[in-house]
């Protein structure tokens, strides 16, 4: 009878253990992790507009991550802390790879962009290329180039 309880409990304790969105517990604060393009992408984006680093980089792919810790200084002494308001988002899946287009106003212009995801271990990742340039200069120049389809 006693052995009854021990698997019922050890049962209830295993099915209480079972989550699809892990949750990272820091200090007393848990930051549950969203499974879904859709959902990493607006996560990973709030977490940036609140200087968010260390939660960012659990949201992002291991080259994410070192762009992240590479230009960390960049995004957070950006001196801007408004929150992005996205007008759409669709996101394609494609295997383990997923691009999230989306369309967003900011300063009265429209932007339009995407968000590149891959799946590791069940998790969708915000994914930046390994070649992609970490040079600040870099960077804008390719956005103008993508703004005037170059």
């Amino acid at each position: 009878m006693k052995s009854n309880y021990l698997l019922y409990f050890l049962l209830l304790g295993l099915l209480c253990a079972c989550k699809n969105e892990p949750a990272v517990s820091k200090d007393t604060e848990t930051f549950t992790i969203p499974n879904t393009p859709e959902s990493i992408c607006r996560l990973w984006q709030k977490v940036l507009d609140n200087n968010e680093i260390d939660k960012a980089l659990l949201l992002g792919s291991s080259a994410t991550q070192a762009w992240l810790t590479e230009n960390k200084d960049l995004i957070v002494d950006n001196g801007t802390n408004e929150a992005t308001t996205f007008i759409n988002m669709t996101c394609t899946e494609t295997a383990d790879k997923a691009i999230c287009k989306y369309t967003l106003r900011e300063d009265g212009d429209l932007i339009e962009d995407y968000f590149s995801l891959i799946k590791l271990e069940q998790q969708w990742l915000i994914h930046i290329e390994e070649n992609a340039s970490n040079d600040p200069e870099e960077l804008i120049f390719e956005k103008m180039k993508k703004s005037l389809e170059l």
